[in-house]
């Protein structure tokens, strides 16, 4: 199975478990940014793919859930009252991070990207030394960091987890359908027939950059 960087540390435990209903069945996992997940699904190198989906689920994809982003920074720290904002972004979460850039701009507050970086780990560090806030997934924020709620800062939406499945794939179907169960959904909810989910997802991040400077854009794509 394919997984996207972000949900990695809630795997482990998850795959424990399925191991001990299948014991038959061996599950080698990649991690990788979202849209990287979706490619190696799409190439047909692994029978299951769990990402992080903005808006609506797509074509052949079941709807996990739904969690929402929020906006963390280190307890009792000073970044959330810095001018301008100092933040801290995960180039393999573009799809939340354009989302929380959108919502700034909207409000009109200034913010510098104190940190761009492949892995959520190095957001979460810089995060925790106070010198720099960053959107995440609710369902994602380590113990060590707060949700912050500042009303300086705008509110954020919610995003989809999401689970791509070949159906002829019995024991990917098997996975698929526990970690749906597992993660909080009806296995077999199937939404917007007729769109891959990657080709919708570029439809949505496209239709995201329109509104985004070019320098911040250079920042999420790195």
């Amino acid at each position: 199975m394919a997984v996207t960087e972000e949900l990695g540390p809630i795997l482990p435990k998850l795959l424990k478990e399925f191991e001990s209903r299948y014991p038959a069945t061996v599950v080698d996992v990649r991690v990788a940014s979202s849209e990287q997940v979706l490619h190696i699904y799409g190439s047909g190198d692994v029978d299951v793919a769990l990402h992080i989906f903005p808006g609506e689920a797509a074509s052949g994809t079941r709807l996990v859930g739904v969690e929402p982003l929020v906006w963390v920074g280190a307890p009792a720290g000073s970044a959330p009252f810095k001018d301008p904002l100092p933040l801290a972004l995960s180039t393999s979460s573009q799809d939340w991070c354009a989302q929380a850039l959108l919502k700034l701009n909207g409000v009109g507050k200034g913010y510098r990207i104190a940190l761009s970086s492949a892995t959520a780990a190095s957001v979460a560090a810089i995060v925790s030394a106070d010198l720099a806030i960053a959107p995440m997934l609710r369902c994602l924020v380590p113990e060590r960091l707060m949700i912050l709620s500042d009303r300086s800062l705008p509110s954020l939406p919610a995003l989809s987890l999401a689970i791509a499945t070949r159906e002829d794939s019995a024991p990917g179907v098997a996975l698929a359908d526990f970690l749906a169960f597992r993660l909080g959904a009806s296995a077999g909810e199937c939404l917007n027939k007729g769109q891959s989910p990657l080709n919708n997802r570029r439809k949505m991040l496209t239709s995201l950059y329109k509104h985004l400077p070019s320098d911040t854009i250079q920042h999420l794509r790195r």
